[in-house]
């Protein structure tokens, strides 16, 4: 398992990072994710053999935030 940290800018409510950690926690090979609006900022860990820093990255990408 490999913890990743992200900044990621562009949520402004708890919606935003509750939506978000549903995306990320839906994703093939991740364990763990705590993501803060606050904070800016997401934690995800992954399997490596089954998914990518670069999917996860894709992922929050999509949802419409930029990660910095």
């Amino acid at each position: 398992m490999t913890d990743l940290h992200f900044n990621i800018d562009g949520m402004s409510c708890g919606g935003c990072s509750s939506g978000l950690t549903k995306l990320l926690e839906a994703a093939p090979g991740v364990s763990a994710v705590s993501v803060s609006h606050e904070d800016n900022s997401g934690d995800v860990t992954i399997d490596e053999t089954t998914t990518s820093r670069d999917a996860i990255v894709a992922i929050i990408e999509k949802a419409g935030y930029e990660v910095s």
